[in-house]
């Protein structure tokens, strides 16, 4: 009995993360040293609420101010091309592309900051996850047909299709990072499967590609920022995707995790309650 206001410390401490850093713990009524704890507590989850929205406001500011020069610089090169020699433009071009993928970069530490400073949540409304899923599929139909892969669509119902709570644009970020992923690390002429579940209780998406897989040492740090699993030029990625996607996941309350798979490719699984 005399632990027990430790205990409730300890639980309503445990209670407290990324996406709820305003909450606070409850004093007691008592004035004695489990309150001074507790006020201890809630002055140190004061100074690192002060800190995290001090980083994220940076980041996001950082952000937007590059994209400006970016943009203005990308246009510049375009105007140079047009009025260069061929012999210039290989090199002008090449500049091009790293332009953009560098406003790339930047672009999706904006929406990091932005998911991580947990102001979409009140955008959420209810959203039907299928149709999402097929805007989705409609916008990586280029990078299929440049390799010629298939993406197949299969719909399972052990229930009445349910809508989930969401923020629409972060969800199709959440479904557009994955899928691209999958495409990028697919063979030529391989097929991605895309399975919808629905059940009574949750939804489930799994999408399943052909590619090289995840080594079982890397799996762990998947959804870390800038971690690849493959490292040559052929491939190009930033390892920014799957972070993005694993954040606007956990803000929505769902599961996204990696599917152990036997053979080649990567299985990715998307619970939503």
């Amino acid at each position: 009995r005399a632990l027990r206001p430790v205990q409730e410390l300890i639980q309503n401490t445990n209670k407290i993360g990324i996406t709820n850093l305003t909450d606070r713990v409850p004093l007691p009524q008592s004035r004695d040293e489990i309150r001074t704890l507790a006020e201890t507590q809630n002055n140190m989850l004061d100074r690192i609420q002060s800190s995290f929205q001090s980083q994220e406001k940076f980041i996001a500011d950082a952000s937007h101010q590059l994209l400006t020069p970016l943009t203005i610089l990308r246009g510049e090169i375009e105007f140079k091309i047009k009025e260069s020699p061929e012999s210039d433009k290989v090199f002008l071009k090449s500049f091009l592309q790293e332009t953009d993928n560098l406003s790339k970069i930047v672009k999706d530490m904006l929406l990091l900051a932005r998911i991580e400073a947990g102001n979409e949540v009140a955008n959420f409304e209810n959203v039907d996850v299928s149709e999402i899923l097929f805007d989705v599929i409609a916008r990586v139909q280029k990078n299929c047909l440049e390799k010629g892969i298939q993406i197949k669509v299969e719909i399972i119902q052990h229930s009445e299709q349910k809508n989930v709570r969401g923020e629409p644009d972060l969800l199709f970020n959440l479904f557009y990072n994955i899928l691209e992923n999958a495409i990028k690390y697919s063979s030529e002429k391989q097929n991605i499967n895309v399975i919808i579940t629905w059940n009574e209780k949750y939804s489930l998406v799994d999408i399943i590609d052909q590619g090289v897989g995840i080594p079982a040492d890397k799996a762990s740090a998947i959804f870390d920022r800038f971690s690849r699993v493959n490292t040559s030029s052929s491939t190009k990625g930033f390892g920014l995707g799957l972070a993005i996607a694993k954040k606007i996941a956990d803000l929505h309350g769902f599961e996204l995790s990696l599917v152990p798979e036997r053979h080649s490719g990567a299985h990715f699984q998307i619970k939503m309650h």
